[in-house]
């Protein structure tokens, strides 16, 4: 039931605002970070186990060959599917080409090392960086405790920025095989169970477009044929009238 699988993506507006406030943040990781996790929708125990190595910024890629797990253990990724390779923006590689250079060099050649220079917990990357620039971006909520103080809270969760590459993918119009294998879901039905109401969305979106379309070209046919007129409705666009 595609109803049910509906999950929780940050909207457009509010990823600009982070990678507007990580852009500006005085951790000089979060914005490489906040770009790898909106663009590439790589899992956070993936984020963690990041190495250097797998980072082409040259060719524009990263390659997902290994993760860290909760007890900040590096191997394998999740199943064989999460081997894999990923395209990166041009921004997302100025990024982390600014970042290379200012990184510390660990043993494992990480490419957000913690403050130790060792895999960063989960917690950390979560909270200290991608929480602290969605709040600074607005990206929040606010209550009150139990001793009615004021909490601030970020929207969404690492996880949550995952989906929102999934769904830029998807509003692009990229293939669903392309999807699967981007995000390193095990089966393609795993990708529609998540994401099904999203491919439907598209769909719909370019129906309508093709619909329109077919409607301007009619009228222009239909005007041409009337008028017989050179200057159909698409010359006119791009042509000045004579003088």
């Amino acid at each position: 039931n595609r109803e049910k699988a509906k999950v929780t993506i940050p909207t457009k507006a509010e990823l600009k605002a982070v990678l507007d406030a990580a852009r500006a943040s005085s951790e000089p990781m979060a914005l490489p970070l906040a770009m790898i996790a909106t663009f590439a929708g790589l899992r956070a125990s993936e984020l963690r186990g990041l190495p250097w190595r797998c980072i082409d910024l040259k060719a524009a890629t990263v390659t997902i060959a290994q993760r860290a797990d909760l007890k900040n253990v590096i191997g394998p990724p999740k199943s064989e599917a999460g081997y894999r390779t990923i395209p990166l923006p041009p921004l997302a590689i100025q990024a982390l080409r600014e970042w290379k250079l200012a990184c510390p060099t660990t043993d494992d050649d990480l490419v957000f090392p913690s403050i130790a220079k060792v895999v960063m917990s989960y917690r950390y990357m979560s909270l200290n960086i991608m929480a602290a620039v969605q709040i600074a971006a607005g990206v929040c909520a606010t209550s009150v405790d139990e001793n009615d103080q004021p909490v601030t809270t970020p929207l969404y969760t690492l996880h949550e920025f995952r989906h929102a590459a999934a769904s830029l993918w998807i509003e692009q119009r990229v293939n669903p095989r392309r999807v699967q294998r981007w995000m390193g879901h095990s089966s393609i039905q795993v990708t529609f169970d998540t994401y099904g109401h999203l491919f439907d969305q598209a769909d719909q979106d370019g129906a309508v477009a093709a619909a329109i379309e077919r409607e301007v070209v009619a009228a222009t046919a239909t005007g041409r044929a009337t008028n017989g007129s050179s200057h159909g409705l698409w010359l006119g666009i791009y042509q000045r009238p004579p003088s």
